[in-house]
């Protein structure tokens, strides 16, 4: 069975609510609240990237939070200021929807990756997510996940081959003593 997405619906308005970009569904109480985190390249304007399914979501009833934010080699610096800002736009919707709506968490990349660290070093967000849907991410060193990288990036890129090459490892507190 093949399923067609429904037209990409242009009444839809983002707007900005404590750092974050929210779609709101067009009609109703939403089902859930989707928190969703791009790709580095785009991370900083996640609705203009990623727009049409981000759209597809809230078209069908789904209460949409991107989460800008900025890359950094300590991956622990972006969990932060994505926790931050999340945290201030989901209290500011429990208020205006009248409680929590169930959260899913989406990430695509590093965005991924992101929501990954955010469920292992948070307990409250883990705890709080109802499901995840993790899109394309890896933990390699860049120079294996992105070909060609020590031919064409390294030279273009020189003083910052160093970090580039050894991002730190952060754990995954929140599984220790899990099968």
């Amino acid at each position: 069975v093949v399923r067609r997405a429904r037209p990409c619906v242009a009444a839809l308005e983002w707007e900005e609510c404590n750092g974050c970009q929210l779609l709101r569904p067009q009609q109703g109480r939403p089902r859930a609240m989707v928190h969703f985190l791009g790709g580095v390249l785009v991370s900083p304007a996640p609705q203009v990237a990623y727009r049409y399914m981000l759209e597809q979501m809230a078209g069908r009833g789904y209460l949409v939070v991107a989460t800008p934010y900025a890359v950094d080699f300590d991956y622990r610096k972006p969990a932060a200021e994505i926790l931050d800002k999340f945290d201030g736009a989901r209290s500011t919707l429990a208020n205006e929807y009248g409680g929590a709506l169930p959260l899913l968490s989406l990430g695509h990349s590093l965005g991924a990756l992101m929501q990954t660290l955010l469920y292992c070093t948070y307990s409250d967000y883990a705890e709080a997510c109802a499901g995840s849907a993790l899109v394309s991410w890896n933990n390699k060193p860049v120079s294996d996940a992105i070909p060609l990288f020590e031919q064409l990036f390294v030279p273009a890129l020189g003083p910052l081959n160093g970090p580039l090459e050894q991002a730190p490892a952060v754990g995954c507190r929140h599984s220790q003593g899990h099968a």
